[in-house]
This record gives structure tokens, C-alpha cells and sequence, in this order.
């Protein structure tokens, strides 16, 4: 039940421009969450599509922040875990859908098991087919393979064989490097012990990093395949395509300096440029491609481009 003074879970949503699917989620959290005490924190990236207005006149007890501006997936997820009042925190995606009992079994399983600092349950697509979720740490290839994944290279079929290929998922819990944003629930002593998100990563990577920091710093992270919630994907990121080109690139750079050095880092810069040049090359000839998105993708392909030649210290803006 809703308890906003002296809750057990702390669920955070960001929101951005996605009115709809944010209803549809929060009126799944109130239909199976009935005997947890929990809270909800809504933060609002500055939607346009009335998004603060619904959830102030469906849910007037959920706590709303409305931010004036985008500040990025990390600060907003950020400015929410600044405000949880429970043991527990739940980074929730606002185009899920949670089936029955799936909060509770998670809760219960972080009680039982002091040593897991953050866990990540089993997520579906809306055809009931397994969206990837769970994560071996990358390698250099595999950075050098994602970024050559789009529809312009290869077919999502290809990119979701290359992906299962990182886990064959069970149906037990077990260890894993790393756990999708889209739901993911961390232990309120594990945000003590690590620090919060790193804000630097505007959107993309800022839950692989925050896993492998809980990881170094001796939690396990775990895969939890006995809850299970509905996941649509990509529904705000598809409304801004400008800002999803480039924040890949953006994490993509920042990722390597910080955990691989600069040299990593200057690779995949060489790599990327020949990579965006090629990408930049394949929309100019494409006859049927919407001229929007064409648009679109140019310019977050040009913007990308600028991110390599920046000498100085990688700056989110």
C-alpha cells in the first residue's frame, strides 16, 4: 500500500514525454503492490505531452517533481533516490508494465540475502518474447559490434542472436556482471556504499556502471528470473532520435576512458568516425527513408562527430 512517510520501497520513475505508458505503469503498481508499503516518485524531464498534468489529477499522492529542463536519465533517476525514504530502491522505466507479485518477490529476495546490493528481474517484450536484460561486462568488441548495430547495418534479429549469446538466462537466480535500468532495484546501504549515479552518462550506461561499481565494491548483482515485469523499449529515445545518437556516442566515449583508459578511449573515437562517416554515407542514398528521421539522424550523426575531435575532457551537455 501507499505509505509516503515510512515506506520499505522507494520506486523512482522517470518520465519524458511518454503520458500514456507512465498511467498504464503506475496503474499497474497500484493494482499488484497491496501489502508492501512503498512510495513513488515521479520525475518529469520537461515532457510537452501533458505528462505532469495526468499524473497530478490521477495520482495526487504520488510525489511529482516537473523539471524545467531534460537534465538526463542519471540526474533525474538522481534527484528521486535524493527523496526515497525506503530500505529499498526500485529504478522503474515508465513503459512497464508490473505483473502480479513481481515487486513483492524481489523485495522479499534483497531481505533474504544481505550480500545482493542490486538485482534486475526477468523483462519481456508486450509479444511476451525475452527482452535482453541481463549482461556479461563488454569487451572492446563488443563496443566496436553495438556500434555498428542499426537497422542500417544489421537486422534487429542479428543484434538480439548477439546478445543472447551473453547469457543462456535460467529460470534460477544467479550472478551477472550486469542489469537493465529499465527495472532494476537497489539496496539503500549498497547507494551508501557506491554513491549515486554518475551523471556524466546523459542516457545509456549509467546502469552498467553503476553494477560493476557495486560489483568492485563487493555486492553481487543478480539476475531474478521468478518476477518478471513487461517492458516496450525505447519509447521516450524514439521521440528525440537526435539525442539518442549522440548520447550512444557520448557513453560509448566517456565508458572507455573510465574504465579502459584514454587510449581505449582514442580507438573507438578512430573507429567511430570511419563508423559515423559510413552511417552518414548509407541515410543520404536511402530514397525511402522518412525525411524527418533522415533529418534527424544526420544531425545526430554530425553531433557525434564533434564529440571526436573535443580535446579536451569528455563534458555532458
Amino acid at each position: 500500500m501507499l505509505n509516503t512517510s515510512n515506506p520499505t520501497l522507494s520506486i523512482i520513475i522517470v518520465n519524458y514525454n511518454t503520458k500514456d505508458l507512465l498511467v498504464q505503469c503506475l496503474s499497474s503498481i497500484f493494482k499488484h503492490l497491496v501489502d508492501l508499503d512503498f512510495q513513488i516518485i515521479v520525475i518529469d524531464n520537461y515532457s510537452q505531452d501533458e505528462s505532469v498534468k495526468e499524473v497530478e489529477i490521477r495520482y495526487p499522492k504520488v510525489k511529482l517533481f516537473a523539471n524545467t529542463t531534460n537534465k538526463g536519465f542519471a540526474k533525474a533517476n538522481n534527484q528521486g533516490l535524493r527523496e526515497m525514504g525506503g530500505e529499498f530502491a526500485l529504478l522503474l522505466n515508465p513503459d512497464t508494465i508490473v505483473r502480479e507479485e513481481a515487486i513483492d518477490k524481489m523485495v522479499e529476495f534483497m531481505k533474504e540475502n544481505d550480500d545482493v546490493g542490486i538485482l534486475g528481474p526477468k523483462i519481456i517484450n508486450p509479444d511476451g518474447s525475452l527482452q535482453a536484460s541481463a549482461f556479461s561486462y563488454p569487451t572492446l568488441i563488443d563496443d566496436i559490434i553495438l556500434g555498428f548495430h542499426s537497422n542500417l547495418f544489421f537486422t534487429g534479429k542479428f543484434i538480439s542472436h548477439y546478445h543472447s549469446r551473453l547469457y543462456h538466462l535460467p529460470d534460477h537466480p544467479f550472478r551477472v556482471d550486469w542489469v537493465s535500468g529499465a527495472c532494476l532495484m537497489i539496496r539503500k546501504k549498497t547507494i551508501e556504499d557506491i554513491g549515486l549515479l554518475d551523471e556524466r552518462f546523459f542516457l545509456f550506461a549509467e546502469d552498467l556502471d553503476w553494477c560493476l561499481r557495486a560489483k568492485n565494491g563487493g555486492w553481487k548483482v543478480i539476475y531474478f528470473p521468478r518476477a518478471c515485469i513487461v517492458h516496450y523499449g525505447g519509447q521516450s529515445t524514439k521521440k528525440n532520435l537526435q539525442i539518442k545518437i549522440w548520447s550512444f556516442y557520448f557513453k560509448r566515449f566517456y565508458f572507455a576512458k573510465k574504465y579502459r583508459g584514454r587510449f581505449s578511449m582514442g580507438f573507438l573515437k578512430f573507429v567511430s568516425f570511419f563508423e559515423l562517416l559510413a552511417k552518414i554515407f548509407i541515410v543520404k542514398m536511402k530514397r525511402r527513408m522518412d525525411h524527418h528521421e533522415k533529418k534527424n539522424r544526420l544531425l545526430g550523426y554530425k553531433k557525434s562527430i564533434k564529440l571526436i575531435f573535443q580535446k579536451s575532457d569528455l563534458v555532458c551537455k
